[in-house]
């Protein structure tokens, strides 16, 4: 499906139920998406003027960004207190 990122293992595995591993796996996705904003944030303001698609693709990014945390804070809501994994 377009637009949806590649379930990586961790989030396979959270998929079965392990809510911390899919904690972690947004958590990733997140890092990875903020990092990718910050980015193309100095890559727009790198040579001191901000073209129409270095805004377009701040603002897409920036997007990215926000699904991803909206994700890794589902993930914390349905975490529940008690053993973890198979501990």
């Amino acid at each position: 499906v377009v637009g949806r990122p590649i379930v990586t293992g961790a989030a396979a595995r959270a998929i079965e139920g392990d809510d911390s591993e899919a904690l972690a796996a947004a958590a990733v996705e997140a890092v990875q998406a903020a990092a990718s904003a910050l980015g193309a944030v100095h890559a727009m303001e790198a040579d001191g003027f901000r073209s129409e698609a270095e805004v377009r693709d701040v603002q897409a990014a920036t997007q990215r960004a926000l699904a991803e945390t909206q994700q890794m804070a589902d993930a914390a809501a349905r975490l529940r207190p008690g053993p973890i994994g198979g501990q």
